[in-house]
């Protein structure tokens, strides 16, 4: 089931405010549509550690002490679960 059109611009429109590549709103639209459709649960914390771990691989992140992109995905995933 698809979501509704407002919604996937909404999610594209915020990504592209936040300086984030595409990807990373066709991760966020992908994994809302499988959760709209009832092919995972939103509660599912291991789904979820799963997706959380794939779209912060895709997030462009940028430390002000360093001059390439980083992301310490291990400190804010564990944090999260």
């Amino acid at each position: 089931m698809s979501l509704d059109r407002k919604i996937t611009e909404a999610i594209e429109a915020a990504v592209a405010e936040a300086g984030q590549p595409p990807r990373v709103a066709k991760r966020l639209i992908a994994w809302f549509e499988s959760l709209n459709s009832g092919s995972e649960e939103i509660n599912d914390a291991s789904q979820a550690k799963l997706h959380l771990e794939v779209l912060y691989e895709g997030t462009v992140v940028s430390n002000e002490n360093h001059n390439n992109k980083t992301n310490d995905k291990n400190n804010v995933i564990d944090g999260v679960f």
